[in-house]
């Protein structure tokens, strides 16, 4: 399995759980929200502060669930 199937898995498996996930960028900008749309070798991020934008999968360093702070 290659380096873009497993993410493609991984993001596929939050959207159809309904999760917010935290997104590392290669360039190390991060976003957190939830995925409204997996797309060939894209995703659109719904980001809690700047709403929905697209993603490109090459630009994905690291997907994870995303924690709520605990106060």
């Amino acid at each position: 399995m290659t380096g873009k199937e497993i993410l493609y898995n991984q993001l596929e498996f939050y959207k159809k759980n309904d999760m917010k996930v935290h997104i590392l960028r290669t360039d190390t900008k991060f976003y957190n929200g939830k995925i409204l749309e997996l797309a060939g070798d894209m995703i659109i991020l719904d980001d809690q502060k700047l709403g929905a934008m697209p993603l490109f999968f090459i630009e994905i360093d690291t997907v994870e669930k995303f924690m709520e702070a605990k106060p």
